[in-house]
């Protein structure tokens, strides 16, 4: 009955049990983990039959609004909610690649119910009573807070499941959930009532011309909020002339289906080649033909000496770091890097759409726009910053390229220069040469002496040590059910 989040990471699950209030805020490295997190918070049963959600934002967790609270139930059925049927990601309703579409449609009435409410509020009288206007502008910021959860919750689990799920049905199913929702954030950053309501009730000054101190009575968790999405709707064109917007919406439309494009691209295609017997030899060397079988997945495996590879990221990263042959990892480098030549049109589409929004929405370039809201602010700090970390780098680069150098004279000889296949495999040789000179010079022993402290197994007793100070939840280690993982194609185990 706790509200948990799963953590997966690689055959292995914990249950994240927290103690009193939700977390919205975990986001998760690809390669590493995914974190699900669970829409339990007070579960209560109905006279329908219906397990319902009582969903609490933390900002309102000590607020009374009385008709207007901020506590939303959502009602979802026993049967998708139940510990007896384990979802994807724990989101429920989440059990089929086809959930995905039904999901977004679902947020998109969710959220068009609380644009709903937010378009009335701003036709209301204003009533007079100062001493309401602080708790209204408490309400808005958390209306407009629930729209973004209701559209953050599905998207980013499909943006993570169209990336990282081994199943083709799962990843398709994702994207069309990703699309479908972006494109209504595009409708949402257009919506001039949204960004009216933040004008009037928080900021009030929607005549452009008034001034308020609501905003200074909030508190400074509130204010940054309400300046965050305030900012966010101004460099997304709200103050644009409709027909504008209109045009800025379409074309957030346009470069939103290029990047999946390119994405997915990436995800689905991928590009087989033969090497002749000589490099086949080498490939084995690193990699046995069975064990390349179960990479490579095609049946034209040859029996004549030649051998098919693939642009398989696992398989390419694996050769580029450990064949000692310049030529296999020529090879394999160049192949892998031009596995997707189609992308380079995407590429150039997507540059020149971005640059054209962003000027449509008064930056001087794509990078002004993404840089206005960030630290560095604009593109001429960022060259700065690199141009000041390349200085300071310099050395060290020289002097690891000239380590690289001696090694490859040393493996291949001759004096030729350190190419770009060549970093992967020269830096894992220098590494395992300093391994045994300091395992050397500690006593012989063949084990490097700081070699174990970040494993796996200790990286996560170390979360487990801090996160109950940091966020007051435990982890506890658990079975993951098959419809929870994604890190292998369900359809073959059904």
């Amino acid at each position: 009955t706790d509200p948990s989040l799963y953590l997966l990471s690689s055959m292995r699950s914990f249950k994240i049990v927290q103690g009193g209030c939700r977390r919205d805020f975990f986001r998760s490295p690809r390669r590493i983990c995914a974190v699900h997190i669970s829409c339990e918070h007070q579960k209560q049963h109905s006279s329908d039959g219906q397990l319902h959600f009582q969903r609490s934002r933390s900002l309102s967790s000590s607020a009374h609004h009385g008709r207007h609270t901020i506590r939303r139930s959502l009602s979802l059925s026993a049967a998708s909610a139940s510990v007896d049927s384990p979802t994807l990601f724990s989101l429920p309703g989440l059990s089929h690649p086809s959930d995905f579409a039904q999901l977004a449609n679902k947020a998109i009435r969710d959220c068009n119910s609380i644009r709903q409410e937010l378009a009335s509020a701003l036709n209301e009288e204003d009533d007079g009573v100062n001493t309401n206007q602080v708790q209204k502008a408490k309400r808005t910021l958390h209306l407009l807070d629930d729209i973004s959860n209701v559209v953050c919750t599905v998207i980013d689990a499909a943006e993570l499941c169209r990336s990282t799920h081994a199943t083709p049905q799962w990843r398709n199913g994702a994207s069309d959930a990703f699309g479908i929702l972006s494109e209504y954030i595009g409708s949402l950053n257009a919506d001039d009532r949204l960004y009216r309501s933040l004008r009037r009730f928080v900021f009030n000054d929607e005549d452009k011309d008034s001034s308020s101190e609501i905003i200074a009575q909030l508190s400074p968790e509130y204010q940054r909020m309400a300046t965050a999405m305030r900012k966010e709707f101004e460099r997304d064109g709200i103050h644009l002339q409709y027909t504008q917007r209109e045009e800025a919406r379409e074309l957030n439309n346009v470069i939103v289906g290029l990047e999946s494009l390119f994405s997915n691209n990436i995800t689905e295609k991928t590009k087989y080649y033969n090497v002749g017997e000589e490099l086949a030899v080498e490939v084995e060397k690193v990699i046995p033909r069975h064990v390349l079988g179960q990479l490579v997945r095609r049946d034209d495996l040859s029996s004549d000496g030649s051998m098919t590879l693939s642009s398989d990221n696992l398989l390419s990263n694996t050769l580029l770091a450990h064949s000692p042959s310049p030529q296999l990892r020529k090879e394999v480098y160049l192949e892998s890097n031009t596995a997707i030549p189609e992308n380079l049109k995407v590429l150039d589409s997507l540059i020149e759409q971005r640059h054209i929004h962003s000027t449509l929405l008064g930056y001087k370039s794509y990078a002004h726009r993404v840089l206005s809201d960030r630290m560095v602010e604009n593109p001429q700090n960022v060259a700065k910053f690199l141009n000041e970390m390349e200085k300071r780098s310099r050395g060290m680069f020289e002097k690891e390229m000239e380590l690289m150098m001696k090694a490859k004279q040393y493996v291949e000889g001759g004096d030729s220069q350190i190419q770009a296949w060549d970093v992967p495999f020269y830096s894992n040789f220098i590494k395992a040469q300093r391994q045994h000179q300091r395992s050397q010079e500690e006593g012989g022993d063949s084990d490097d002496s700081t070699q174990g402290y970040f494993t796996v197994e200790n990286s996560i007793n170390g979360m487990k040590a801090l996160i109950p100070d940091l966020f007051g939840i435990d982890m506890k280690e658990v079975e993951i059910p098959i419809e929870e993982r994604w890190d292998i194609d369900t359809t073959t185990n059904a």
